[in-house]
């Protein structure tokens, strides 16, 4: 599960004093939507901001929208197809530039 691993490994081997950022990205849903949602529910109250990219149809849209840091529409993408990731490459850069803004402004 993506969303633990971010989890396990910022919170244990990651800097602290700086701003933890994920990002995922996947082509289909997780095996286990309750514990990817509550492992994401898990990071998030951990500072870790989410932010997630659904390729193509079969990446539910209410899976990465719940994964997402809030708020969702801000940090939650999709593409039809892994070539199509360039298409929001500004938006995903947007989104990683204010999350270190916000972090910072706190």
């Amino acid at each position: 599960m993506a969303v633990t691993s971010i989890h396990d490994e910022l919170t244990s081997r990651g800097r602290p004093g700086v701003n933890w950022i994920g990002v995922i990205i996947t082509n289909r849903p997780s095996t286990d939507t309750p514990a990817t949602l509550a492992a994401a529910k898990q990071a998030r109250a951990a500072g870790i901001t989410l932010l997630t990219v659904g390729v193509g149809e079969t990446a539910r849209s209410h899976e990465m929208a719940g994964i997402a840091s809030c708020p969702a529409t801000a940090n939650w993408f999709n593409v039809t197809n892994y070539g199509s990731l360039p298409t929001v490459k500004a938006s995903l850069v947007q989104a990683l530039c204010d999350s270190l803004y916000n972090y910072f402004i706190q």
